[in-house]
């Protein structure tokens, strides 16, 4: 029969293995971003991994002046071996999801993973942040050679002029007369 300090001893060493298991790479990348003369801003990602486990990456635009963005981008990875492979959990930015879509590569049934995030506007600064596996069913720790790239391109949102902004507001103000007028009759 188990005393009550053998089985103290078997949880402690149960709930160690679970935390082994679950250790999380972090790493924080600046992304130097290439400015063009049209006031736009882009950027390759790339990232190669060497031992299987999780990983967060967290991707700093700090270059980017405060404001307003209109940004898209798109992550990718391709795997036929667990020794390459890596599984997107989650990619955001600004706290956004991407979209995220799996397609099997021969008989790997998550070869190609495909993160898109169609144009939108975000306020400045940007972070990017990349969770997930890599080395598929692979012990944590294990000699690995996978990756996954892609690229982010950034607009300065367009900034109305004050007179394209006073002639909406009249505009408003016109339309929200004649409802009003309409209405008492």
């Amino acid at each position: 029969m188990m005393t009550v300090k053998g089985i103290f001893t078997a949880l402690v060493l149960w709930a160690a293995s679970l935390t082994a298991h679950a250790a999380v790479t972090e790493s924080t990348f600046p992304v130097n971003l290439v400015g063009s003369a049209d006031s736009s801003f882009s950027a390759g990602i790339s990232r190669n991994i060497t031992a299987a486990g999780l990983f967060t990456d967290t991707y700093t635009f700090a270059s980017l002046a405060a404001g307003w963005y209109s940004v898209s981008a798109v992550l990718s990875t391709r795997a036929t071996l667990d020794s390459v492979n890596i599984d997107f959990y989650s990619i955001s930015l600004n706290g956004v999801a991407f979209n995220l879509r799996k397609t099997p590569q021969g008989t790997f049934a998550d070869g190609f993973e495909l993160g898109t995030l169609p144009q939108q506007k975000f306020e400045g600064p940007l972070v990017m942040v990349v969770t997930g596996r890599a080395g598929g069913a692979l012990a944590d720790g294990s000699a690995i050679g996978a990756g996954y790239s892609g690229t982010i391109n950034i607009l300065p949102a367009p900034v109305p002029e004050p007179s394209a902004a006073l002639l909406m507001l009249t505009g408003l103000g016109a339309v929200g007369f004649m409802a009003r007028r309409r209405r008492r009759q």
